[in-house]
C-alpha cells in the first residue's frame, strides 16, 4: 500500500490507494525502475534545503 509525504521531515505519511497503481506482485522491497531521465532528475536535484539531515 502507498503512503506519501509533503514533507519528510514532518514524518507524516497519508495513505495513498488513489494516487497509485502498482504492478501485481510489487510489494515492500521491490525495486522499481526508473528511466534515465529519472534517474539524472534525482541525482542533479538539490536537495539540500529540503529538511534532510
Amino acid at each position: 500500500m502507498p503512503f506519501v509525504a509533503d514533507s519528510l521531515a514532518s514524518g507524516k505519511f497519508v495513505r495513498s490507494d488513489a494516487s497509485f497503481s502498482f504492478p501485481y506482485g510489487y510489494k515492500h522491497g521491490t525495486i522499481l525502475p526508473i528511466t534515465e531521465e529519472d534517474y539524472e532528475r534525482i541525482k542533479n536535484h538539490d536537495w539540500s534545503d529540503h529538511g534532510y539531515r
